[in-house]
């Protein structure tokens, strides 16, 4: 599926800022594609990417599948620079906080088929009121066309893994 969505990037040659608010003042909205490892009914990833922080608008893992993995195609290739998600801590009066990533790699991949680990998360903070992750800065960005999220652990719930909405930063064409 293409689509617009928080995918944002700087133009190559573009001033780097790290993005640490809700205003994408700067960036341009790209395309691209997202895909999901698993999905519970019509909680497809896609969702992650449709700016809407309510509701049902988020990726869910099928009933007792508590890891995962979301994947996301860039139009070009460039360098992932950071990411943060969005999280509810409430969900139809259960405890959402508790199927947030707590374990978590991000890898970057240039053909889809070999992939390199750029970062591991281990006890990511849990989020305890709605809101956005804290902001990951890749600590050496290379070059590629994409970036996966592979979650391995949640927060203790044992039926679902599930985020809200996810960001990612990139540099284009360099």
């Amino acid at each position: 599926m293409i689509l617009g969505g928080t995918v944002f990037r700087k133009p190559s040659g573009g001033v780097e800022t790290l993005r640490t608010t809700d205003t994408h003042a700067g960036y341009i909205a790209t395309s691209g594609t997202v895909s999901e490892s698993s999905t519970s009914g019509g909680y497809t990833a896609w969702k992650l990417m449709d700016k809407n922080l309510s509701g049902a608008s988020k990726w869910l893992s099928p009933v007792g599948v508590l890891t995962g993995w979301l994947k996301y195609e860039f139009a070009t290739t460039g360098k992932v620079k950071n990411f943060r998600f969005y999280s509810p801590t409430l969900n139809g009066g259960g405890n959402a906080s508790a199927r947030q990533p707590r374990n978590f790699t991000i890898q970057v991949s240039s053909n889809d088929i070999d992939w390199t680990t750029v970062m591991t998360v281990t006890d990511a903070v849990r989020l305890t009121t709605n809101g956005w992750s804290e902001v990951y800065t890749i600590p050496l960005p290379v070059d590629a066309k994409y970036v996966k999220m592979d979650m391995t652990l949640n927060w203790g719930d044992t039926n679902y893994l599930s985020l809200q909405e996810l960001e990612l930063n990139y540099v284009e064409g360099v």
